[in-house]
């Protein structure tokens, strides 16, 4: 395989305010370029997905990490995922609170399983002030998911979201992002003898997204190589979003 890589981001498909374009840009502007500088220093797969996410999850005009939205309550709950080819290594964590970085712990738990009441516990939530909820209540736009797909020097893919969820939500509510199948998906194909490798990261209803596992079928769609990328992109699409309908009416 050709030594090249690639690294995709976005801060999802949400209503996003038109004033803030600008900073959109730059919040993902910089999270490619920050990938970008860890993929030349021979990171892999997953570490590049972490390091982009992790930039979006930094910067207050994304909904994930410290820009996430409220709950009812007031506090801060996020899920993230995270997913690599090379072994179909799966992390996530869900609802958490009073983590910075919630990409991070799903990325650690890629190889390391946790262990212990502690572990797998839940985490004492943020303390958020009565202001901030009101204010977060005024306001009509609110952000989607963040996500990253890279695939490294060596021909591997990882892929990985992260989202504070739907605004005012019920405490505990867990979405798409920390669900498998539905989130993210990295994968290794072999069909006839030819070698394909596909990543997808996913942003949209999380009610409906779970429901379809639309991550996983939306990269199977494209380990076809003999088959045109976007036809059969197309046709998959379609065919969810028929199943999605024929949910609402029946």
């Amino acid at each position: 395989m050709d030594k090249t890589s690639i690294i995709f981001v976005h801060i999802g498909a949400g209503n996003h305010s038109i004033d803030k374009e600008k900073i959109y840009k730059e919040a993902i502007k910089r999270a490619c370029i920050i990938a970008n500088e860890a993929l030349k220093l021979g990171k892999p797969c997953e570490k590049v997905v972490e390091i982009a996410i992790k930039s979006l999850e930094d910067n207050p005009a994304t909904n994930a990490g410290i820009g996430s939205n409220l709950t009812r309550n007031g506090t801060v709950q996020c899920d993230a995922s995270i997913m690599r080819s090379t072994d179909g290594a799966f992390g996530a964590v869900g609802a958490v609170s009073a983590i910075k970085n919630p990409i991070e712990a799903a990325n650690k738990l890629l190889d390391f399983e946790a262990k212990g009441e502690d572990a797998l516990g839940l985490v004492p939530p943020l303390e958020n002030s009565k202001e901030q909820l009101e204010s977060v209540s005024d306001i009509d736009v609110f952000e989607d998911t963040v996500g990253a797909v890279c695939l490294d020097f060596n021909g591997n893919i990882a892929s990985g979201v992260s989202s504070g969820g739907i605004a005012i939500k019920l405490e505990g509510r867990v979405g798409e992002a920390a669900i498998y199948k539905s989130g993210c998906w990295a994968q290794a194909y072999n069909n006839e003898g030819i070698e394909t490798v596909v990543g997808s990261s996913v942003t949209g209803n999380g009610e409906q997204i779970m429901r379809l596992s639309v991550a996983k079928k939306m990269a199977k769609s494209l380990s076809h190589p003999e088959i045109d990328p976007l036809e059969s992109t197309e046709k998959t699409f379609s065919k969810l979003l028929g199943i999605f309908f024929y949910t609402l009416v029946f």
